[in-house]
Order: C-alpha cells, then sequence, then structure tokens
C-alpha cells in the first residue's frame, strides 16, 4: 500500500512523500517524492507507474497536473 502526498495538521502544509506501508513488518518507509506537494488527490495504478491527478497545494491552491511515481 502506497500514501503519496497529503496534508500535514501540525504545519498546515501539503505533502510531497510517497510512502509505503509493509504488513509484514507493520512500518511505513519514505520511498520516493513528488515532483509537486498536493494533498486531496486522485491516484490510479496502472502497471508499474501510479498517477497523481491535480490536488490543492501550497496556499490550498489547485492543481492541474498529472504526476507519475514509477
Amino acid at each position: 500500500m502506497y500514501v503519496l502526498g497529503g496534508f500535514d495538521d501540525y504545519t498546515g502544509q501539503p505533502l510531497d512523500s510517497i510512502e509505503q506501508y509493509n504488513a509484514v513488518t507493520d512500518r511505513w518507509t519514505n520511498v520516493g517524492q513528488l515532483l509537486q506537494e498536493t494533498s486531496g488527490t486522485a491516484c490510479a495504478a496502472y502497471k508499474t507507474s501510479i498517477y497523481v491527478f491535480g490536488g490543492a497545494g501550497q496556499n490550498d491552491v489547485r492543481l492541474d497536473c498529472v504526476q507519475v511515481c514509477v
């Protein structure tokens, strides 16, 4: 399972991290970084990539981009 981006309630800023959960070890690992920090996105996995659509960036500005994570 992966979590891409998100929102840090403490700082009030969107995140650019890509985290992977390992159910065997019950641990999260940082495995990458988005090109643009974002929260409230839509994501889809296809073959070996994860596509991240839109979301909200800094100062809640709406994003009109697609980010591809391989």
